[in-house]
């Protein structure tokens, strides 16, 4: 009888591969396993990785093991940069890469252990030379001219980068910031965000020119080092980042011969070579350096001279002028306007005495305020009793801005003329300037004294505004206007109501029924060129700012409205040169009000890219106002993104809640700096409050101002392991913004993560629908259509994604699976092979293209694509299983259980196909007692599968165990009824037991369910000879009759 060929194989086939039942190993900690390192200790960690030693299993080596801890793809292409670039160099003083890849969800690259210190702790030895620092800094200098010769720049050249040996041999390490000059590699920071570490980066660096960067950067922060190595200072300090940014821009360090008295001066004079500001100054190379370096180690005349006497006179003209910066600001609103309305009380029949002749000088017009004061007093020395001329002087001291003179005057003259109207009017705008709520009580008697005057309505609809009590405020200035219907203050008061309440038609009437009573008074102009900037409409806001300046030339709120206009249309000279004109006139202003313009102006900074100068603005904001909570925001904010300094952002937006505690935008931004931290309950009580308190303030605020906060608050929930908070909150984001993306982004990848692929796909629909003409939804949704099974729709959604340039290596190789699970195999194999061209080291798409030939029986070229896999990716224990697969295809069974041990070796928790599959080698090899020990092992691990009992049958059969193997065929045709081959081995057993009438019913089950099995015509042949020998043993041993 014919021998079996049955090969095991997988039941079912995965989406992804690398997604096999094989478990992950367990990862974290010193004394764990990472994939086939195992954790010695840890080196130290940052805020995106933390670093190993630990030991290489397979090449028994110590390594430095650098784990990525961030997940999100800015981070992963950046961790991925700094690998890339390290590897790319081959040089003795740059830490040589071994390894880069992936261990579950973490990516990891190994490098180089070195048992040394850091240049920065090598400094604090008080024995170290400067014959030793030069030294290390040639070597350096060497290595970082090879790593231009390759197209890399370093970008983070400090102590701190580089390592020195037991053998004082330098390492230069850490190309977290590389860039590839000539490379295609997309940047990862904003225009003018700033790239290294401040107190050794280039001016250029601190400028944030990332176009004008080239090697002589490097070399500029690698004076800096040499400066730092004989001095222990960095060349350039400051108490606060952006003055430290500021002198390497601007200012000349302190000489090291003045530091180190006994310094060579060729090390002084090539040190201060490198830390010219113009590059074209520097060393033009680093292999130059490395020359002078050498020419002073030998004693020989180094290239680089002392900068001439002319040259350090420009050096220090340049350090003394004035610079002159660009001035911007941002928008602020200004939400309503208290006017002040002269009221004059004359009478022709009254004559005053000579006081009154006095006091009228200041009725001649061009008088200043301080000239108005000495005026008045010398009225009141000769009529103390004056009235009106105390409401000069209180008008005097409301021109200084001194509210609480002013109020005192105006109490005075109320003491005296308690019937006057104007001065309760005059002392309630004091109040309300004081933020004192009696001003209220004054407006009400100017109502009392003059019922038939519109401007004590509008006074008081002027403080209901302030209290938010619209509905009173609306009522008032009804009043109002219907006492007057011509007064333009009135109008402009309601129209502030009406924008309010949403109402802009109406408010828009007014201002402009405003304008049509009073042409030339500037309020109503302004007031409506901040309702155009709010509606976007910026030619008519800038019309209105520029009809307000002409008005009013010291106008400062119409400089920043119209410079606010400018910023937003990018027209950003004009804009520049408004908030320099604001700046100007603010030195008129009280402090408070200057600080205001400093916070628009570091705003206007930061949105520009100009961080230093942003932060700079912050601080002085802070200094004339430290009670200014928007500063402290802003520059808590631009800690965060300038430079990840939590920290101090966190100081920062601290004292700003103290300063306005019902700010829910203060609470969210503090929450970012603590979720940066990795403060992960302190970020989420802060997104709370923010919550909270955009909850608490619905009628004022927008509900969708909370939906970030929820979005950040779940996202915090899921990674502290409370999934079902994290659900509500993305279903309260949701309800409150049915069109966030975010959300269904964040909950759809939550959904995928857990399995719920209906649920996934749902969101992701919703994705696509908001955002058409985004890849990342159809590709999200068609990773969740594979796991469905769904491959038709898969397809679809990934050729949506390709359609709009979503080209990657992952989508070819999953697409391309995706046609394979259709039985599309050509197309497959075309997927899979382009995937190569965009990514030669994508080893997944080698083991799939590999799995492709297996299944069309070109077993060589799929041998060859395993090879590549396993070259790619040293560990891929998918491919090492394919492989051998393979080779037992090709009856090559020794090679086919080498992969199959290394498989185990790198997994030993491998899932039993291994052990079904190393167990037909070792039958093939007749190594029997192995090969029962095999399929004794996946039967163990899971008794489900048929095809196991089938192996194991043929393995007793061959010991001639026959009761044992006619056990398991029995049991894998239980398992499944339509398995041909266990019929057919079992037909065999029974064959030797001399079974007949029992494997002539086996032998024809298998004909029926193999009909085109090449051993059917034989199994034919041997039933009739199974039948005929039934015949005779029916004759030789007839049953007695009955």
């Amino acid at each position: 009888m014919q021998e079996s060929h049955y090969q095991p194989d997988t039941p079912t086939r995965k989406v992804h591969p690398d997604a096999a039942d094989i478990s992950s190993p367990d990862s974290g900690s010193p004394g764990g396993q990472f994939g086939h390192y195992s954790l010695e200790r840890k080196l130290g960690q940052g805020g995106m990785g933390v670093v190993y030693l630990a030991r290489d299993t397979t090449l028994n080596r110590l390594v430095a093991l650098k784990i990525m801890l961030l997940q999100d793809a800015e981070s992963v292409e950046r961790f991925l940069r700094e690998a890339r670039a390290a590897a790319k160099l081959k040089h003795p003083n740059i830490i040589q890469v071994y390894e880069i890849g992936t261990q579950g969800k973490h990516h990891y690259f190994t490098m180089d252990y070195i048992a040394g210190v850091g240049l920065d702790e090598l400094v604090q030895d008080k024995n170290k030379q400067p014959k030793q620092m030069a030294e290390i800094v040639r070597d350096i200098a060497l290595a970082l001219d090879y790593a231009h010769s390759q197209g890399i720049i370093h970008r983070d050249i400090k102590p701190s980068n580089i390592l020195i040996d037991s053998h004082n041999k330098p390492y230069l390490t850490d190309f977290g910031l590389a860039k590839e000059v000539a490379g295609l590699e997309r940047s990862l920071t904003l225009t003018g965000t700033i790239i290294g570490t401040p107190d050794y980066m280039s001016p250029e660096q601190a400028r944030g020119e990332k176009n004008k960067l080239d090697g002589r950067s490097d070399i500029f922060s690698l004076g800096a080092t040499f400066y730092y190595s004989f001095t222990g200072y960095a060349p350039f300090k400051g108490n606060e980042l952006y003055e430290v940014m500021n002198n390497v821009i601007n200012k000349e360090p302190i000489t090291p011969l003045k530091l180190v008295p006994n310094l060579h001066r060729d090390l002084e004079t090539i040190c201060l070579k490198c830390l010219e500001k113009e590059p074209d100054r520097r060393y033009q190379t680093a292999q130059g350096l490395a020359d002078d370096l050498n020419s002073f180690l030998a004693g020989e005349a180094i290239s680089a001279r002392p900068a001439a006497f002319m040259t350090r006179v420009i050096k220090k003209v340049k350090k003394h002028k004035a610079v002159t910066v660009t001035i911007a600001g941002a928008m602020i609103l200004v939400v309503a306007t208290v006017l002040i309305l002269t009221i004059f009380f004359t009478s022709s029949k009254q004559i005053r005495t000579r006081a009154e002749v006095i006091l009228s000088r200041i009725r001649m017009g061009g008088v200043s305020a301080d000239r108005k004061i000495t005026i008045a007093r010398e009225a009141l020395k000769i009529d103390p009793a004056f009235a009106e001329a105390w409401e000069e002087l209180g008008g005097a001291y409301y021109d200084k801005k001194e509210y609480l003179k002013a109020v005192e005057c105006y109490s005075k003259a109320i003491e005296l003329a308690p019937a006057q109207a104007s001065a309760y009017y005059k002392r309630g705008i004091n109040l309300e300037r004081l933020k004192n709520e009696e001003a209220l009580s004054d407006y009400q008697k100017v109502v009392e004294l003059a019922p038939d005057s519109s401007i004590g309505y509008y006074c008081k609809g002027s403080i209901d505004f302030r209290k938010r009590n619209f509905e009173s405020a609306l009522r008032n200035y009804n009043k109002a206007i219907e006492l007057n219907t011509d007064d333009p203050f009135v109008y402009n008061g309601r129209a502030m109501v009406y924008l309010h309440n949403g109402r802009t038609d109406l408010a828009l009437a007014d201002w402009n029924r405003a304008i049509e009573l009073a042409p030339d008074s500037a309020v109503a102009y302004y007031s409506r060129g901040i309702f155009y900037g709010m509606r976007k409409e910026f030619n008519k806001a800038i019309a209105d700012f520029s009809k307000v300046i002409e008005l009013d030339l010291k106008n400062t709120s119409a400089y920043v409205g119209r410079g606010n206009a400018y910023r937003e249309k990018k027209q950003y000279e004009q804009s520049f040169a408004d908030y320099t004109k604001a700046i100007e006139l603010a030195s008129e202003l009280n402090p408070s009000d200057i600080s205001s313009i400093y916070v628009d102006r570091g705003n206007t900074f930061k949105m520009t890219g100009e961080l230093i100068k942003a932060l700079a603005d912050y601080s002085k904001a802070i200094e004339l106002d430290p009670k200014n909570p928007d500063a402290f925001h802003s520059r808590g904010d631009t800690y965060i993104l300038a430079y990840g300094n939590y920290g101090q952002a966190i100081t920062d937006l601290t004292r700003a809640i103290k300063l306005n505690p019902d700010d829910p935008s203060l609470y969210f931004c503090r929450g970012e700096a603590f979720r940066g931290k990795r403060e992960i309950e302190s970020a989420i009580n802060d997104y709370t409050k923010a919550i909270e308190l955009a909850r608490d303030r619905a009628s004022e605020l927008d509900p969708r101002d909370a939906v970030e906060a929820y979005n950040r608050r779940a996202a915090l929930y899921l990674h502290s392991a409370k999934p079902k908070p994290a659900l509500a909150d993305w279903a309260k984001a949701i309800k409150l913004k049915p069109d966030n993306e975010e959300a269904y982004s964040s909950r759809g990848d939550y959904y995928f993560l857990i399995k719920e692929f209906d649920n996934a796909i749902a969101d992701f629909t919703k994705i696509v629908e908001l955002k058409p003409k985004d890849a990342s939804g159809y590709r999200r949704r068609a990773d969740a259509h594979c796991y469905l099974k769904e491959f038709e729709s898969a397809i679809k959604d990934f050729n949506s994604a390709i359609e709009l340039n979503y080209k990657t290596a992952t989508v070819y190789v999953d697409r391309g699976w995706a046609y394979y699970e259709t039985g599309n195999s050509d197309q497959a194999m075309s997927d899979f092979t382009q995937a190569m061209e965009l990514d030669p080291k994508n080893a997944v798409a080698y083991n799939n293209r590999g799995m492709v030939y297996f299944e069309k029986k070109e077993i060589n070229l799929a041998i060859a694509d395993f090879t590549k896999a396993i070259e790619i990716k040293s560990d891929y224990v998918y491919a090492y299983y394919q492989r051998g697969r393979s080779y037992n295809n090709k009856n090559q069974f020794t090679k086919a259980i080498d992969d199959f041990n290394m498989v185990l070796k790198i997994e030993p928790k491998a899932g039993e196909w291994i052990y079904v599959n190393r167990g037909w080698a070792y039958y093939k090899k007749n190594m029997l007692a192995e090969a029962l020990a095999d399929y004794n092992k996946a039967i163990e691990m899971n008794p489900k599968p048929a095809e196991s009992y089938l192996s194991r049958g043929l393995v007793f059969s061959e010991k001639g165990e026959l009761d044992k193997a006619m056990a398991d065929y029995t049991q894998a045709i239980s398992i499944n009824p339509k398995y041909s081959e266990a019929y057919h081995s079992r037909a065999d057993v029974h064959h030797l037991q001399r079974n007949y009438k029992q494997a002539i019913a086996d032998g024809e089950m298998f004909i029926k369910l193999a009909p085109d099995d090449t051993r059917v015509k034989e199994m034919k042949r041997i039933i009739q000879f199974w039948k005929s020998e039934l015949k005779i043993k029916g004759k030789e041993s007839s049953p007695p009759p009955k």
